[in-house]
């Protein structure tokens, strides 16, 4: 059997290795640059539960509510929430999932009690001096929209003291995933959501095929929600370990998409005052 010239051989690994150490070298980059200022808080909940905070302290008057996806709060959140903190924006991140105990998996997040969802809110929303926006990736979008209309139903919201709106990241609120040419049959909680949203959908997520779908049915109650397309990524494209140049750029990126959605998200609070 022929031998493989090692040049070449050398040349394979190496073009296989380089986008892994580019991202490694980009999670680095990403890491926080302020760690010393990030606390962590402990809220209790309902029962013997508790959910961990971990906060991301900054001067200005956003607040990001970091709700975990199906994945957990993996450890590249931790660089994008650093960064947004570094813009000026405040980032908690709550740790539900490990709160209950539960595993990074889909079916644990509607294991997760919606008072306890709500608790964290009204916490976040109880902070002087801060507009509260709510952000998640994937199913975790479900927490948001299930976690905010129970907030609201428990605590008539007023202008001075409520969730502003809510950035989701390829959100995943199907019934089940729906089948090539076939409608999207999305929770009920969609249709039944009052609540201002930035959609940032990859283009090479399978989501992106019902994205009007989607805005369409979550602006049914008169709530605004604008969607941004991110061209050449797939979901989860900022913690995959086979991403490609393109979706590290796109990782690199992500803080100042979120940034620029809560700025829409400001206007469409002007728009309807």
């Amino acid at each position: 059997m022929d031998t493989m010239n090692p040049q070449l051989l050398f040349f394979r690994i190496l073009r296989k290795w380089i986008p892994i150490c580019r991202v490694i070298l980009l999670v680095l980059f990403l890491s926080p640059s302020i760690s010393d200022a990030v606390t962590e808080e402990e809220i209790r909940l309902a029962g013997d539960a508790s959910v961990l905070l971990r906060i991301y302290p900054a001067s200005g008057n956003r607040l990001l509510l970091w709700l975990p996806s199906e994945y957990g709060l993996v450890d590249e959140t931790h660089g994008l929430a650093s960064r947004l903190a570094t813009a000026g924006i405040e980032v908690w991140q709550a740790g539900l999932l490990a709160g209950h105990f539960l595993p990074p998996l889909p079916s644990s997040i509607n294991k997760i009690p919606l008072v306890d969802i709500a608790t964290v809110i009204d916490y976040a929303v109880s902070k002087k001096g801060k507009n509260v926006y709510v952000f998640a990736d994937g199913r975790g979008a479900l927490l948001v929209l299930r976690g905010v209309k129970k907030w609201q139903r428990l605590h008539k919201p007023i202008k001075s003291r409520s969730v502003k709106g809510a950035v989701l990241l390829s959100p995943s609120l199907y019934v089940e995933t729906p089948r090539p040419g076939q409608d999207a049959l999305y929770l009920p909680i969609v249709g039944r959501s009052v609540l201002n949203t930035v959609i940032l959908q990859p283009k090479l997520s399978p989501w992106y095929w019902w994205r009007d779908r989607l805005q369409a049915i979550l602006m049914q109650r008169g709530s605004a929600c604008e969607v941004r397309v991110l061209d050449g990524v797939r979901d989860r494209f900022y913690f995959r370990p086979d991403a490609t140049s393109v979706e590290i750029t796109m990782l690199e990126r992500l803080p100042s998409l979120i940034q620029e959605s809560i700025t829409r998200l400001e206007r469409m609070q002007d728009r309807r005052h």
